[in-house]
């Protein structure tokens, strides 16, 4: 599906990225937290570094720790091979799709039932029923759907 709007890099592109920058992320406490129980004096210096450093941007702190000392630069290289052996062997893929997809399903949820309920003049002892919620986002879900369809020619999102 083309998205508009993310001008060079796709939306899948872009997740990627952010996805690079929360490894790095993961390989930095890692190594740091490994530092402190067998080299405390490179625990500090590396607690130091992130303190003076962002980051956001994980190649950008991996190449300014790289260029800080030798000392610095054998902790990146760590950094660098921990990120790599999360990324391809310990990140939970399938975890993580599971997971986006029921954020953004119980999301819609909430938000077009947070909705009725402000929009709706009904009692609040009906609301208080067990069902009451799950039949109206049903219904709701299937007017939008009914909408959608019958009106599929002249529908253009935003």
């Amino acid at each position: 599906m083309y998205v508009p709007g993310f001008g060079e890099a796709s939306p899948e592109a872009k997740a990627a990225k952010n996805l690079h920058n929360l490894f790095t992320y993961v390989a930095v406490r890692v190594v740091n937290a490994q530092l402190e129980s067998y080299n405390t004096e490179a625990h500090k210096e590396l607690t130091e570094f992130m303190e003076k450093h962002s980051l956001n941007d994980g190649d950008k702190f991996c190449a300014a720790l790289m260029r800080e000392s030798s000392r610095h630069k054998t902790l990146a290289m760590r950094i660098l091979e921990v990120r790599s052996a999360y990324c391809k062997k310990d990140f939970e893929w399938d975890n993580l799709e599971r997971l986006a997809k029921k954020m953004a399903d119980e999301s819609n949820t909430r938000l077009m039932r947070d909705y009725v309920l402000e929009t709706s003049h009904v009692e609040t002892e009906k609301m208080k029923s067990p069902n009451f919620m799950d039949n109206i986002v049903l219904h709701m879900i299937m007017f939008i759907y009914i909408y959608i369809s019958c009106n599929a020619n002249h529908f253009t999102p935003y």
